[in-house]
């Protein structure tokens, strides 16, 4: 296993703002997504919307090892 860096309390904060923005912009996505017509646009907005749901899940993942080191 390998180990993982340590964060100082501002890394860990700033990573917090971090995973909340994205939570924030994928929300807004979502919600905007019923709206959007153009086949293009809502195809990349889906994709984008998986793209941060993915990236969310890393944040927290790394998040969750970090704070149990």
């Amino acid at each position: 296993m390998s180990s993982l860096p340590e964060l100082a309390p501002h890394e860990m904060l700033k990573l917090h703002e971090i995973i909340s923005s994205e939570v924030t912009c994928t929300k807004k996505l979502q919600a905007s997504l019923g709206m959007v017509t153009d086949p293009d646009l809502k195809s990349f907005m889906e994709r984008s919307i998986q793209l941060k749901k993915d990236t969310l899940n890393n944040y927290r993942e790394f998040y969750s090892n970090s704070e149990q080191h």
